[in-house]
């Protein structure tokens, strides 16, 4: 979950770390620190809270140091504080790290080596970690001969083979100042090779403006990483060749380019993701395999396809799972990762197995792939928008999202295109299994789709307007039915993990069941009204709700004259069919939760004058402080540990 940088070559380290962690900062903020080998001497400087302020209390030091690693911190083990940030570093205070990831067997390491003298200082399992190292390294160096670097190596890899659990290490020692060590079990570290100049980093953000080869530490490897070499090893010390990659997206693609947030600029970037997606995947009205990973499989013997994911990708998953069935005729489940772990699938040789992610890292997701794989599906598909990524070696076939970098920790571009390709992949079943289905209206649909999110992006001003009659709520519904409920799933997601307003998503149904209780005058429900077969049973839900003197905003179509009599607010996106408008009301609903967020940030700033009329679009020039909105609260953007 956390962030790592580190360097070593030429050029003045502290800039390099300082600009990496803040590319990173998505991963955590709870804390940030550094460390500099700067006049043959480890310095070290951390502090709680965001990255400015370490930032700020480097401003006036003059450090200088071309070997260096940093961390930004999102909290497991131990409390927020300046002591328990990272670098930790072992009793002598030669030996420091960073560390993503969970040290699951720490307590018990710890005790042993409190047994043998050394002291603690923090409350982390990441500083444990040093101690081991510092207690191998004792054991490898031969009595009265001096330490080589070949001696922390071996101590390096001997103390991560005692490690259960994920990680991501990245080490340096005092005593050998010309090499940083780094190792990997599950949670990613990437290498970038320069000119001359080496990087480390748990992103590809961070090493960009130096370096676009770079090359994806594999779990169970570990990496020697010096100026102008890498060596990469097993945990017992053989060698293993590796090769670069190249990286095809810019640095610039990984910044604002003049919007106020990374989340507004990545909402606007959808229509060019799903051109991109949609690119050569549909050929002369027939849905291509080979891109989505389905070539060479006999359909007809796929009995069932079983769909993982976590957060917004299991959100996409249960959206997958009603087109799998309307569309391909073939019974499908959706789990969510961190539950179906635990579970005892039923899956064999006629189960597809689909497993979606944007960061190829989550944890739960890839603990659910290990267990779908004992039992030998057909095949076992990941969609995922990071290349290199764990996901990506652990699957027997990859399905990219092509999204690019998503810089921001709320998903918006990369769920859209976990929910498009998750339709194109039904439809594909659909021709084999169902050839009654008039599959040409969803495919022109589809085809058009960039163009219709581009519509409804010319909703923007009106959805800001609207946005301000609910930031001061403290409590929503979303509501919608068949399909809809999913999209409802993910509107609350979004306005929750932005505004820090509670919201609930509910099957239109189920509202009797329960939910009603909470119902009173003026209390917001979201509506997703699309024109089809459930629309007269929504305005029936939406009736019973204006019964109670609840307030209604809908999100329905162009051409609909009837909703605006049961509604206080409507928000018309452009129509298209039931299945379809999903992809629509979700970039409806992400524009309305960042404005939400927007609006109820600049009334929290300024309590003694709420602005009458706050900016739109186009005219914000400025951004609140209460509230962060690419780095929402208590959460991070790669859930790496359990």
């Amino acid at each position: 979950m956390c962030g790592i940088v580190g360097y070593v070559g030429p050029r003045q380290v502290l800039p390099i770390l300082l600009s990496g962690l803040s590319k990173l900062e998505y991963r955590g903020y709870d804390s940030a620190g550094v460390a500099l080998l700067s006049d043959d001497r480890i310095k070290i400087f951390k502090k709680k809270g965001k990255i400015v302020n370490l930032i700020t209390s480097l401003q006036d030091k003059d450090i200088r140091s071309t070997l260096g690693i940093g961390h930004t911190r999102w909290a497991t083990h131990g409390g927020v504080s300046d002591s328990n940030a990272h670098p930790h570093t072992d009793c002598s205070g030669k030996i420091v790290l960073v560390h993503n990831g969970i040290f699951e067997n720490y307590y018990e390491v710890k005790a042993e080596l409190a047994t043998l003298g050394h002291k603690f200082q923090s409350e982390t399992d990441t500083e444990v970690l040093a101690h081991l190292i510092e207690h191998e390294y004792q054991k490898v160096v031969p009595l009265g001969l001096a330490p080589t670097l070949a001696h922390f190596e071996q101590a390096f890899r001997a103390a991560l083979r005692q490690v259960e659990g994920g990680y991501s290490i990245v080490c340096f020692s005092q005593d050998h100042p010309e090499a940083i060590l780094a190792g990997r079990m599950h949670n990613p570290l990437i290498i970038g090779i320069g000119q001359g100049e080496n990087l480390v980093a748990s992103d590809v953000p961070a090493i960009l403006p130096y370096t676009k080869e770079v090359y994806n530490l594999q779990s169970g490897e570990v990496a020697t990483i010096k100026s102008n070499s890498v060596k990469v090893t097993d945990l017992e010390g053989h060698a293993i060749s590796f090769q670069t990659r190249t990286i095809t997206w810019n640095a610039e693609q990984a910044e604002k380019g003049g919007y106020p947030h990374f989340l507004i600029k990545e909402i606007h970037e959808t229509p060019n993701v799903l051109r991109q997606v949609l690119s050569g995947r549909i050929i002369d009205h027939h849905v291509e395999g080979a891109t989505l990973g389905l070539d060479g499989l006999d359909l007809r013997k796929i009995r069932k396809v079983t769909l993982l994911g976590c957060g917004s990708a299991a959100y996409a998953c249960l959206y997958g799972k009603y087109l799998f069935e309307r569309w391909g005729r073939v019974t499908a489940e959706m789990f969510y990762g961190s539950e179906f772990r635990y579970h005892e699938p039923v899956i064999d040789g006629e189960t597809l197995v689909i497993a979606v992610s944007q960061s190829g890292e989550t944890a739960d997701t890839l603990a659910s792939i290990h267990k779908a794989k004992e039992s030998h599906p057909a095949r076992l598909v990941g969609i995922v928008n990071a290349h290199g990524s764990s996901m990506t070696r652990e699957v027997d076939r990859i399905c990219h999202l092509q999204a690019g970098p998503e810089i921001s920790v709320a998903s918006t571009k990369a769920f859209s295109s976990m929910i498009t390709t998750l339709a194109l992949m039904a439809l594909y079943f659909a021709q084999t299994n169902n050839p009654g289905l008039a599959m040409q209206g969803f495919l022109d649909e589809l085809s058009a789709l960039p163009e219709t999110l581009e519509k409804t992006l010319q909703l923007e001003d009106q959805i800001a307007q609207l946005s301000t009659f609910y930031i001061h709520k403290q409590s929503a519904y979303y509501i919608g039915r068949d399909v809809n409920y999913p999209c409802a799933l993910e509107g609350t997601q979004k306005l929750k993990e932005l505004s820090y307003i509670h919201a609930e998503a509910y099957p239109a149904g189920e509202l009797k069941h329960g939910p009603n209780a909470v119902i009173h005058a003026g209390f917001p429900i979201v509506c997703l009204v699309p024109q089809g077969r459930v629309y007269k049973k929504m305005l029936s839900n939406i009736q019973e709700m204006r019964a109670r003197e609840a307030h209604i905003l809908a999100i329905a179509q162009a051409g609909d004259t009837q909703i605006a009599k049961h509604a206080d607010h409507v928000i018309y996106q452009p129509a298209s069919s039931e299945e379809i408008s999903v992809m629509v009301s979700t970039l409806v609903m992400q524009l309305f939760a960042y404005y939400v967020t927007l609006y109820k940030g600049f009334s929290i700033d300024q309590p003694e004058g709420i602005q009458k009329v706050y900016p739109m679009p186009g005219h914000i020039t400025s951004v609140p402080k209460s509230i962060d909105i690419d780095k929402p609260r208590n959460l991070a953007k790669s859930v790496t540990v359990e």
